[in-house]
């Protein structure tokens, strides 16, 4: 196991394609920064129903999740998630 590579953001690095819905003016931060690990960063959609983050790894990656982490409301109590739905996709669109 080589542990001497240190973390690096896989959206930024190209691994995985990170998108959301809504208008990119009244969103907050970028969309890649919602896998970053730094403490501080604000990443948001726009504050409408059905809003949405979408990671997608590409053609030759699966993931089966055991669990998962959120991180929320670091700004307050507006930004705090009241409901999410974790769901996935082969193709993208079922």
């Amino acid at each position: 196991d080589d542990t001497s590579h240190s973390w690096r953001n896989p959206a930024e690095a190209g691994i995985v394609r990170v998108t959301r819905s809504g208008d990119e003016s009244q969103a907050r931060g970028r969309p890649v920064d919602a896998l970053n690990r730094k403490k501080g960063m604000t990443c948001s959609t726009c504050n409408e129903p059905l809003s949405f983050f979408c990671f997608d790894f590409g053609p030759r990656r699966s993931l089966v999740p055991n669990y998962y982490t959120l991180r929320h409301g670091a700004a307050g109590k507006w930004s705090a998630l009241r409901t999410w739905d974790f769901e996935g996709s082969v193709d993208g669109s079922t």
